[in-house]
């Protein structure tokens, strides 16, 4: 959509796609996340392993919920800079 709004002339047009789509981006990713760590706990007893396999992979899925937003950020300002 910005690709084309650049080659239509519309450089503004393409500017506030770009800023929309960061925000978008932002908030998709923190819902995102959020998900991720209200479904950890259930998703992780389907599996028969120990509770310190478990604990451990929560851990990490909360690092990883947190992570996305910047990551997201990272990836959509990459490509609209």
């Amino acid at each position: 959509m910005i690709g084309n709004k650049i080659g239509a002339g519309e450089e503004d047009t393409a500017t506030d796609y770009g800023k929309k789509f960061v925000i978008l981006g932002l908030f998709g990713a923190a819902l995102f996340g959020l998900i991720m760590i209200v479904l950890a706990n259930p998703l992780l007893t389907l599996y028969k392993v120990s509770a310190t396999t478990i604990n451990l992979t929560f851990r990490i899925l909360i690092i990883m919920a947190a992570s996305l937003p910047i990551r997201s950020l990272n990836l959509i300002a990459r490509f609209n800079s």
